[in-house]
C-alpha cells in the first residue's frame, strides 16, 4: 500500500485500568479514546485467562488500536505507560535479542510488537503524563469509569504474526543466569497435590473476605512482606508447601502411621487441624486472645481458617484502603499467632512426648503469647529508631500506625524500647 503522507496522522490515547466493585473480582480493562463523542472511542474487559492489571490493559489497547487503524495511516499513540513504550523503542532490541527471557507479559508484547510491524503507515508512541487535567486523558479516564460488557474475542485478534518475529535467541547476548532462567522458564514447573491444594485453599478464604481471589503468584510474593518476621516467613512457606512431617507424611512409612495421628483427637494431624482444630492443643486459647487484642481496634473479627492463617497478609480489613496500618497489624496478630501454635505443638510432641499431663496449660500459653506479641512490638519499634539503624530504619510513622490501638502514640513517645517488657500488661488480657 502507498502512503499518504497529505493525511494527518491518527491520534488515540490508550489505557489499561483496574477496578474492583463491592464483593466482585479485580477485574481489568483497556480503553482507547480518540475524541469527544468520537464513535471509535472503545472500552472492554481483560479476560480472565490473562493477568488482570493495569499493564495488561495497556498492551490489549494498543493492540486494539495498531489493528483498527489502516495499515497505510500514520498512527499517534499516546501512553501513560512508561514501561510500555521503553519496550516497545530502546528496550526492543535487547528483549528479541535474548528471547524475551525474564520479560513479563511476554506472550502479549510479541503479539503487539508482530501487529505494529505489519503496518505501512509510521508508528509513534508517545509518553504522557496521566490525571493532569487533559481533556484526553478525562476522556479516558471517563472511559474506564464505564461499565462495560464488550468481550475481547469480539474487537480483537490475539493471533501473533510470526513471519514478523524473530525466532529464538541471539548467544552473543546471552548470559549464563539468561540461560538459566531460559530454561526455568520453558519447563514446566512441578506441581504438588499439596501444594496446590493449600493454594486454592488461600484463594477461597481471601475471595470469601476481598471480594476478589489473589494469583498463585501474588500469594508467594505476599510472603516477601517486610513486617512478617522471617521465622513466620518460613513457616508459612513450608506450610503451604506442606514440607513438615505431620499428618499424612507418616503414611508411607512402615509402622509409622499412628505419628501422623493427634494422640488427643484421635484425627489426622494435618496443619489444618493443628492452626483450627484441635480441641487439646492451644489454638482455641491462642485465638481467643488474638481476638481479645483485635477488637480493640474495633473492627471485625475474621475466625481462622487454613486459609486465612497462611495467607492472612493478603487479607483487607474493613478500613483497608485509608488504614493501611490496621491491615498490618491484622497479618501481624494472625502470622505470630499461628507461629506460636505451631511452636507449641512440637514442644509437646517433641520435648514432652506427647504426655497428656504435660500439655501447656493456659497460664503458660498466655505468657508466651504476650512474650511474642510483646517482642514484635519492641522490635518493630527498635528497627525504626533512626539514631540506631541509619538508613537502614523502618518508617516510624508506619510502625505508629500499626501498633496505635495498642500503644496511643502520646505514650510511645515516652517509652524507651529498649528497656520496656511489659507493653501488654493492663490490656485486659488474662
Amino acid at each position: 500500500m502507498e502512503q499518504n503522507d497529505d493525511e494527518p496522522p491518527i491520534v488515540v490515547l490508550t489505557n489499561g485500568t483496574c477496578r474492583q466493585s463491592r464483593g466482585m473480582e479485580i477485574q481489568a480493562s483497556a480503553e482507547i479514546w480518540y475524541g469527544t463523542l468520537d464513535p471509535r472511542n472503545m472500552s472492554f474487559r481483560v479476560p480472565r485467562t490473562l493477568e488482570q492489571t493495569n499493564t495488561t490493559g495497556e498492551i490489549l489497547a494498543l493492540l486494539y488500536a495498531a489493528q483498527t487503524t489502516p495499515l497505510d495511516r500514520d498512527l499517534h499513540i499516546k501512553t501513560e505507560s512508561k514501561l510500555i513504550v521503553n519496550l516497545l523503542t530502546k528496550n526492543l532490541e535487547h528483549a528479541e535479542g535474548i528471547g524475551w527471557i525474564n520479560t513479563a507479559n511476554k506472550e502479549l508484547l510479541k503479539i503487539l510488537v508482530s501487529h505494529l510491524r505489519r503496518r505501512n503507515g509510521r508508528t509513534l508512541i508517545e509518553k504522557v503524563n496521566g490525571h493532569d487535567g487533559a481533556e484526553e486523558n478525562e476522556g479516558a479516564d471517563n472511559l474506564a469509569r464505564l461499565e462495560t460488557e464488550d468481550e475481547i474475542a469480539d474487537v480483537i485478534d490475539l493471533t501473533p504474526v510470526s513471519t514478523l518475529l524473530k525466532p529464538g535467541a541471539q548467544l552473543s547476548k546471552m548470559t549464563q543466569a539468561l540461560l538459566y532462567k531460559g530454561i526455568i522458564e520453558s519447563t514446566p514447573p512441578h506441581k504438588r497435590k499439596g501444594t496446590e491444594s493449600n493454594l486454592q485453599r488461600i484463594q477461597g478464604d481471601i475471595k470469601a473476605l476481598n471480594g476478589s481471589a489473589p494469583t498463585v503468584s501474588r500469594i508467594w510474593q505476599s510472603l516477601g512482606n517486610k513486617i512478617i518476621t522471617k521465622k513466620c516467613r518460613n513457616f508459612l512457606w513450608k506450610a503451604i508447601h506442606e514440607a513438615f512431617k505431620i499428618g499424612q507424611y507418616w503414611n508411607h512409612i512402615p509402622e509409622c502411621g499412628d505419628r501422623g495421628i493427634c494422640p488427643r483427637c484421635g484425627e489426622s494431624e494435618s496443619m489444618e487441624h493443628i492452626l483450627t482444630k484441635c480441641k487439646y492443643g492451644s489454638q482455641a486459647e491462642i485465638w481467643d486472645l488474638t481476638k481479645t487484642l483485635w477488637e480493640k481496634t474495633n473492627s471485625p473479627w475474621k475466625a481462622p481458617t487454613l486459609g486465612l492463617a497462611l495467607g492472612s497478609q493478603l487479607v483487607n480489613t474493613e478500613r483497608s484502603k485509608a488504614d493501611r496500618g490496621l491491615n498490618n497489624l491484622f497479618t501481624i496478630l494472625i502470622t505470630e499467632s499461628a507461629y506460636l501454635i505451631w511452636n507449641l505443638r512440637c514442644e509437646w510432641r517433641i520435648r514432652r512426648k506427647s504426655d497428656p499431663a504435660a500439655l501447656h496449660s493456659k497460664t503458660e500459653i498466655t505468657n508466651r503469647w504476650k512474650k511474642h506479641i510483646q517482642n514484635k512490638i519492641r522490635m518493630d519499634y527498635l528497627t525504626s529508631d533512626q539514631t540506631k539503624m541509619g538508613v537502614k530504619a523502618r518508617d516510624r510513622t508506619e510502625v505508629d500506625n500499626t501498633w496505635r490501638h495498642i500503644i496511643p502514640p502520646d505514650e510511645n513517645e515516652t517509652l524507651d524500647w529498649r528497656r520496656v517488657t511489659g507493653v501488654l500488661a493492663g490490656m485486659g488480657i488474662t
